[in-house]
């Protein structure tokens, strides 16, 4: 595994066309329900803003996403990057961080700065896809893989946009970031369920 394909925790292995081959399986077993991928992200231990290795693997997982709507007719209509900011990361407290943006945790207000692969994400939003330096708007013409265990492009990059409406974002749980995670008395970040009523 080269540096840039990377993480900051053992337990995440950066295998980018895994996601296709899991939003397929969905396919071919649940058919074409809609799928939002909620969570989706990768850590690093150093908090660099210049974060090559989350270009790396959002560039790839999301164009992996995109092949498998274009390519393999998965239904997928939204995905959510984790996280918008450095945050508590369980038992690994502020050491590993997933944030678009960096957050300094020695300092009790908290600034964030934009890191790399916030910019990238943000261009990634607005094109709403992905686009040859000198061809707009690209499509690229590929058949569709006749047997679905193939998957044509596995190894390619594939330039194209992602359909109308498709949901882009971000989350954090902010109180994780601002400190307020012990504030209810509980010394826990364990959350009570109350249903919502109308």
């Amino acid at each position: 595994m080269c540096k840039s394909e990377q993480s900051g925790s053992s337990w995440l292995k950066v295998t980018p066309w895994g996601i296709r081959k899991a939003l397929t399986w969905i396919r071919n077993k649940y058919g074409h329900a809609p799928i939002y991928i909620t969570e989706n992200g990768v850590s690093d231990k150093n908090g660099s803003l210049q974060d090559d290795h989350r270009i790396y693997y959002y560039k790839h997982y999301i164009n992996n996403i995109l092949k498998a709507i274009r390519l393999d007719d998965v239904n997928v209509r939204g995905y959510t990057a984790w996280s918008l900011m450095d945050n508590l990361e369980w038992k690994e407290g502020y050491s590993e961080r997933f944030g678009l943006h960096y957050v300094n945790f020695s300092d009790p207000e908290r600034p964030r700065i934009p890191k790399a692969s916030a910019r990238f994400f943000r261009d990634l939003i607005t094109d709403n896809g992905f686009f040859k330096p000198d061809d707009r708007p690209p499509y690229t013409t590929i058949s569709r893989p006749r047997d679905p265990n193939s998957l044509p492009m596995m190894e390619d990059f594939y330039y194209g946009t992602f359909p109308k409406g498709f949901a882009w974002s971000s989350a954090t749980a902010s109180y994780q970031v601002e400190g307020a995670w012990n504030l209810d008395g509980n010394l826990t970040i364990k959350f009570k369920f109350k249903p919502f009523m109308t």
